[in-house]
């Protein structure tokens, strides 16, 4: 049985851990065995495993290197580098969707970014669209503060932003989990959510379903199944290249604005593949 190795720098991580159980569904498919590398473990020998599924920017160029002249496939997951192939969301999409609703729909000015970590594909290729966002529905930046992908950082973040008494009426999160977060230090700072500031977070999730987020809905466990069934094409000797692009589509709820659609009872399809560049 051929073994996917999974590199991951948080392997706790509602992020990752929704990746490598969606890696796992096609694993059981296939069949492969599955191992996850994590923390200290991260730098594992090339022949550890037959193909490697990275996640986000767990390894270091060195390490990429060395499975690369080993002749190991590799498939990066939301990341990409050139030359090697990678299954990503649509960041661009997601954010033009999310930013459109709150100045259009929601009728904000005044946007807050939560930036992710700092070099990593998504975050960069998130705030890059916001940016884009904000010319296009001519709304402008309250200010960008750093989340790093993780709810305490992006409560204290937030925390400190208020007490330098910013003005805003939105908040644009770079994921759902660090939206959520938002919302909980607003309520405890008694500013409500949404008739004050209207919350909307990337990704989904059943956090997000159970906090009534709107969001745009990003499948973390698809991402992860493509990821992993792309690697085992590769294992078996298809040549594989490029980024593969998975969609995403807004789902509004109740973070937002009054009065949703009640979106909950549509049957919300599972984001598909929509091209190779």
């Amino acid at each position: 049985m051929q073994t996917i190795g999974v590199i991951t720098n948080d392997e706790t991580g509602v992020f990752q851990q929704a990746i490598i159980q969606g890696a796992w569904v096609t694993a059981d498919t296939e069949p492969c065995a599955i191992e996850v590398f994590s923390g200290s473990r991260a730098a594992p020998a090339p022949n550890a495993a037959d193909g490697w599924l990275v996640i986000a920017n767990a390894a270091t160029p060195e390490w990429l290197a060395r499975i690369q002249e080993a002749g190991r496939p590799i498939t990066l997951v939301s990341h990409a580098l050139p030359g090697l192939p990678a299954v990503v969301f649509d960041n661009r999409q997601g954010m033009l969707e999310l930013v459109k609703h709150v100045a259009v729909q929601c009728g904000r000015r005044k946007l807050v970014l939560v930036r992710g970590a700092a070099g990593q594909y998504d975050t960069e290729q998130r705030a890059t669209a916001f940016t884009d966002a904000l010319m296009r529905y001519s709304v402008s930046a309250a200010g960008t503060i750093n989340g790093e992908f993780a709810p305490d950082k992006a409560a204290a973040a937030l925390e400190a932003f208020l007490a330098e008494g910013h003005d805003f009426d939105a908040v644009v999160a770079s994921d759902y989990m660090m939206a959520l977060a938002v919302i909980d230090t607003l309520k405890r700072k008694k500013r409500r959510v949404p008739q004050d500031v209207s919350v909307v977070g990337f990704g989904d999730g059943p956090e997000a379903r159970r906090g009534k987020l709107t969001t745009v809905a990003a499948d973390v466990e698809e991402l992860g199944r493509r990821a992993a069934k792309q690697l085992v094409h590769q294992m078996n000797g298809a040549k594989v290249k490029g980024v593969t692009t998975l969609s995403v589509k807004l789902i509004e709820r109740n973070t937002s604005y009054d009065d949703p659609p009640d979106v909950e009872l549509r049957k919300e399809k599972t984001p598909k593949f929509t091209k190779k560049r």
